[in-house]
């Protein structure tokens, strides 16, 4: 399992993973996840049971101090290579200005802020209600050269909750040169549930990207 490969691994470091399907839910954490090319190596999900979020795979930012030395580290890691899928959709919709946990996700992100981006690029993502969840505004992601394919009940590509915006300058989400088709509410989706009046211009950047269908 791809699974025992990241437990095993140390933070900062790579897994490779082998063309072939892997039935499972993914969860790694510092560690970078690179798989032999979306056309040869999958990633199915449960789609509900797992989690909350009936996520593929979740991926975070490590923030350490191994060394214990006062100075804080931080592993960021990369998601790049597979195609990202499951076997259930079911149409989840928004209520309160926030995403029902009730359908399938690809992947969602928790990060912290920094420099350096977690980065998600070059899979491809099918049969799922939301291909990349954001969860929170403070949690940002360099989503590129990905391909989102929608479907029947298939509900957002991309989704962002802000509540308020930053004042790092440092860049922030990028959403870049990704292909987004046929998605039944939305490509991308943001939610802003106190005010987008708070966003600032490098809270996020779209740009690029071909969208039809959606």
């Amino acid at each position: 399992h791809i699974q025992a490969a990241l437990d095993a691994a140390c933070y900062g470091g790579t897994v490779y993973v082998g063309p072939g399907e892997y039935r499972e839910h993914i969860s790694t954490s510092g560690v970078s996840l690179i798989g032999a090319g979306a056309s040869k190596t999958t990633i199915r999900g449960p789609g509900v049971g797992t989690d909350p979020w009936g996520e593929t795979v979740n991926i975070s930012v490590s923030v350490l101090d191994l060394n214990r030395d006062g100075k804080f580290e931080r592993y960021v890691p990369t998601l790049s290579g597979f195609t990202i899928t499951s076997d259930y959709v079911k149409e989840t919709g928004i209520q309160n200005q926030a995403f029902v946990h009730e359908g399938s996700v690809g992947v969602t992100v928790r990060s912290v802020i920094g420099e350096n981006l977690l980065t998600i690029k070059n899979n491809v993502f099918k049969h799922l209600d939301l291909g990349v969840l954001l969860i929170q505004y403070d949690e940002p992601a360099a989503i590129i050269n990905n391909t989102f394919i929608g479907g029947r009940g298939q509900d957002y590509a991309i989704l962002m909750a802000f509540s308020s915006g930053t004042r790092y300058p440092y860049p922030y989400t990028i959403i870049e040169n990704n292909a987004i088709v046929d998605y039944e509410k939305a490509g991308v989706l943001i939610l802003c549930p106190l005010s987008c009046d708070l966003l600032q211009s490098t809270d996020f950047t779209i740009q690029h990207n071909n969208t039809w269908s959606n």
